[in-house]
Formats: structure tokens, sequence, C-alpha cells
């Protein structure tokens, strides 16, 4: 049975058009989980929560 894929050329700009479109997505949800992180993460003391001392005050 022939192979469909293609041959020389033809199969090689295919390898490097699929290669680069899985190179998109991966860079495209390595930005996205970046993104997220960034909003969660808590920046500088000022957004810290109070601590409380043994008798009540907050410091």
């Amino acid at each position: 049975m022939p192979s469909t894929d293609g041959c020389g050329e033809q199969l090689f700009s295919s390898m490097i058009e699929a290669g680069t479109q899985n190179m998109r997505l991966v860079l495209w949800m390595n930005n996205k989980m970046r993104m997220k992180i960034q909003v969660n993460a808590s920046i500088g003391v000022a957004d810290e929560p109070a601590m409380t001392s043994r008798n009540g005050e907050v410091t």
C-alpha cells in the first residue's frame, strides 16, 4: 500500500508545518499558565493576611 504522506519536499514541509503548530500550542499554553500564576500570586508583604499575637492584637 503506498504512503499517502507524500515524499521529499512535500513530506518535509508537512512535518515542519505540523511541528510549528504544536510549538504554537505549547507556547500558548505556557503563556496562559504563567498569566494565571501571576494573577493568583500575592505581590509583596501588604497582600499577606495580618498576623495576630496571643493576646489578639493584630500585628
